[in-house]
């Protein structure tokens, strides 16, 4: 696996592959992989959190709680593999979504 990018070298593989899932559960289509990879990499850059629903997700289906469906009350489930909580671990990992579009 080749580095892509000045931040690559720097990241763990754990990062790059967890923002990397994120990104690929995020959209079924993978000519937008990119684009949201971006939007990614520039929440992160900014320290804003990535807001993103996989990792709701995530935490519901390790609760046994995910039906399939997103709701207002599911966004407010507290779990440590929230957005806010993955965002605030991942504030590190500013530029690791360039390495999910090289």
């Amino acid at each position: 696996m080749a580095a892509a990018g000045p931040a690559a070298g720097s990241r763990s593989v754990r990062e790059i592959v967890t923002l990397a899932s994120l990104v690929e559960e995020e959209t079924a289509h993978p000519d937008e992989r990119a684009i949201v990879a971006g939007v990614y990499a520039n929440r992160l850059r900014i320290g804003m959190g990535l807001q993103c629903d996989p990792t709701v997700i995530y935490a519901l289906r390790r609760a046994g709680r995910y039906t399939g469906n997103l709701t207002r009350a599911d966004l407010a489930f507290d779990s440590p593999y929230k957005h806010v909580q993955v965002c605030r671990a991942a504030a590190r990992t500013h530029c690791v979504a360039r390495t999910v579009v090289d």
